[in-house]
């Protein structure tokens, strides 16, 4: 074998892996579940929102506490969602994906 088809099947097999971590995360994030190939970096004083990063994307385990919340009503004292965003992006972004959520 060359030198160009190792390179070539190594090229391959990195993104065959990178695409089965992801998509093994993305699914978790589906079913409101943690990840399993993210290491979680910080949490937050909103209600227990939780970042999580892995390869070239961040994993957001968002909590926040629900505004509509009041004594008379039945909602939900927190909010939550799962989100994965590409790397650099912040909980803003985050919290504006899960749930249109200004901050």
């Amino acid at each position: 074998m060359s030198k160009k088809k190792i390179l070539l099947a190594i090229f391959f097999s990195i993104i065959i892996i990178f695409a089965t971590v992801f998509t093994t995360d993305l699914i978790r994030c589906e079913n409101n579940q943690k990840p399993i190939f993210c290491i979680e970096t910080q949490t937050y004083n909103d209600g227990g929102s939780k970042q999580y990063v892995g390869l070239f994307y961040n994993y957001y385990s968002i909590k926040i506490i629900n505004p509509e919340k009041t004594e008379d009503n039945d909602a939900p004292e927190y909010l939550t969602d799962k989100v994965i965003t590409p790397w650099f992006f912040s909980i803003k972004y985050a919290k504006k994906k899960a749930f249109n959520h200004n901050e």
